[in-house]
């Protein structure tokens, strides 16, 4: 899969940084915090799928709006870190990237210390 193949919804929940970090791999990365600030989750998860975009987010709710609700999503990435520092988010999107490329789109990735889950929606 092309990076340009790839787009994400980040959720104004994560820090800028990881913004500027997506975009300056190449990525098409849209900003909740730039775009629309303080849309509830339902319509974020909804403009994502309809951009075929993959949710990036601090937000254990979407996993309940996506598995419990049955809400489409085009790809989810959820941060479950203790360390919640932009740098250690952007450590963490990196190995997602270089390891899991493929599994980009359609899953649900929680990504915590040391550890991946990767769950097909």
């Amino acid at each position: 899969m092309q990076i340009t193949e790839i787009k994400f919804l980040v959720d104004e929940n994560v820090d800028f940084p990881v913004v500027q970090f997506l975009r300056n791999e190449g990525f098409d990365v849209a900003s909740v915090a730039e775009d629309c600030p303080s849309i509830d989750d339902v319509s974020i998860l909804k403009r994502a799928y309809e951009e075929k975009r993959i949710v990036v987010t601090n937000d254990k709710d979407f996993g309940n709006l996506v598995f419990e609700l049955n809400l489409k999503a085009k790809g989810i990435i959820l941060f479950r870190l203790e360390d919640q520092s932009s740098l250690a988010k952007i450590g963490a999107l990196k190995m997602v990237l270089s390891s899991y490329m493929e599994k980009l789109l359609d899953h649900f990735i929680v990504v915590a210390e040391g550890k991946i889950r990767i769950r097909r929606m």
